[in-house]
C-alpha cells in the first residue's frame, strides 16, 4: 500500500534584511540575512494502515532565486511561527494566509513576487 501525503504553504512573509545570524532552539544558527522569505508548510501523510494522518510543519527560508536555503520542523503551527519569529523577527502581521499546494516530489523554486500572484489569483 502507498500512503499519500500532501504539502501546502500555509503562510508566506518577506523577510526584512535588517537581522544578525539568529540560533534555532534545536541550536543551529541561520543566516537571516541571506534569505529573502520564509514559508511555513503543512505536511500531511497517512503513517499507518488504518489511514491516520500525521501532521508537521516546516518553516522553510528561501532565497531571492526561490531556492530553499534551510528548514526547521515544528510539530504545530503555533510552534513554526514562533520558530519564525525568532529566526527572521517576523511578527504576526507580517504573514501572507496561503493555501498553494505542492507536490512533494517537486523542487519549488518559487519567488516571493510569484508565490504572491499565484496566491492572490
Amino acid at each position: 500500500m502507498v500512503h499519500s501525503y500532501s504539502a501546502q504553504i500555509v503562510r508566506a512573509a518577506k523577510v526584512q534584511h535588517r537581522l544578525l545570524p539568529i540560533t534555532a532552539i534545536d541550536g543551529r544558527t541561520f543566516d537571516s540575512l541571506r534569505a529573502d522569505w520564509v514559508a511555513i508548510v503543512c505536511i500531511e501523510w497517512e503513517f499507518d494502515l488504518a489511514g491516520n494522518i500525521a501532521t508537521t510543519f516546516l518553516v522553510e527560508l528561501r532565497g531571492r532565486l526561490g531556492e530553499l536555503l534551510d528548514f526547521v520542523e515544528c510539530y504545530t503551527l503555533d510552534l513554526a511561527l514562533s520558530q519564525a519569529q525568532a529566526i527572521a523577527d517576523l511578527r504576526p502581521d507580517a504573514w501572507v494566509e496561503c493555501e498553494f499546494d505542492l507536490d512533494p516530489d517537486v523542487s519549488y523554486r518559487l519567488t516571493w513576487r510569484t508565490l504572491l500572484t499565484l496566491v492572490r489569483a
